[in-house]
């Protein structure tokens, strides 16, 4: 899945050679740790409505932390890019950049995305207003 991205990046924003190791620092960057792949919600069963509380805090600091690596390896990337490169990057969902197609949080939509919560806006796309 990573190449797959990796490649798609390399094809719309025609890196070049001298691009590459920034390429790959930001690949690198967008994949998940090991600690964060795996959980769901069979972690949960069995844990009693503090303790899921608390999980779910320290899940949340993770993925605020996450954001904060992503975030930055986004930003040394785009540094690399000439203007029009940029221009390129920009026109890409966001989404796709912070963690491929299940969304920043890695919730499917959960927290801002087209989804379970929220549903589509009133333009058929994106989070519907807030209430």
């Amino acid at each position: 899945m990573a190449e797959r991205h990796a490649q798609h990046l390399r094809d719309t924003l025609q890196l070049r050679r001298d691009q590459e190791p920034a390429l790959n620092a930001f690949v690198a960057a967008m994949q998940p740790s090991t600690a964060e792949q795996g959980r769901g919600r069979e972690a949960m069963r069995g844990l009693t409505t503090p303790q899921r509380l608390d999980r779910m805090q320290a899940r949340m600091a993770e993925r605020e932390t996450r954001f904060r690596r992503q975030s930055e390896a986004i930003r040394r990337f785009y540094a690399q890019l000439t203007p029009a490169q940029q221009k390129a990057f920009d026109a890409l969902p966001m989404m796709g950049h912070m963690a491929g197609r299940r969304g920043m949080d890695g919730m499917g939509g959960m927290h801002g995305g087209r989804g379970m919560m929220h549903g589509p806006g009133p333009d058929g796309r994106g989070p519907a207003p807030e209430r």
